[in-house]
């Protein structure tokens, strides 16, 4: 914690070349670790993928599980392009009357995964990276128009069980 007021201190006040420094040392030992992990994001390999976004089914329901724990369910474009797929066809079914979906591990979903857009910038495919835009704000675009019931959970036991005490 004193690493990161330091760190606040140098954007507040005139700086130093030694509040420079002060902050580099800050943002190597906190920040660099996330950016240098090693990625399997924008792999191809349909079982992964599969992997990444379960499915359950009861009569009348269908659950979205997002299955990356490790980085707190952050979305890719190939499950991006799985969620709009089925969320798609969910929608056509008439036997399905509404829709959930929620996330493994210990967050709902990061949103975007920025790492993977990171390793992709610096490898100069910036085409898989508008693709990946283009495929989250698509599925956004289908989760804001759908037209059954959709709920997002996750550890709503939990929240309930700590909302009673």
């Amino acid at each position: 914690m004193q690493g990161l007021k330091a760190a606040a201190a140098v954007l507040t006040r005139r700086r130093s070349k030694a509040d420079w420094l002060l902050f580099y040392a800050y943002y190597r030992r906190q920040c660099r670790p996330l950016c240098s992990r090693p990625s399997s994001h924008y792999v191809d390999d349909e079982d992964v993928v599969e992997s990444q976004v379960l499915v359950e089914g009861k009569a009348h329901s269908r659950t979205a599980i997002l299955n990356k724990p490790s980085v707190l369910n952050a979305l890719s474009t190939q499950m991006g392009t799985k969620l709009m797929k089925l969320y798609k066809s969910w929608e056509d079914d008439p036997d399905i009357g509404f829709v959930t979906m929620k996330g493994s591990g210990r967050a709902f979903c990061a949103g975007g995964d920025i790492v993977a857009l990171y390793h992709l910038i610096n490898q100069g495919r910036l085409e898989e990276c508008k693709e990946f835009f283009s495929t989250i704000y698509s599925f956004i675009y289908v989760v804001g128009t759908y037209l059954k019931p959709h709920v997002s959970v996750h550890h709503f036991l939990r929240s309930l069980t700590c909302m009673a005490y």
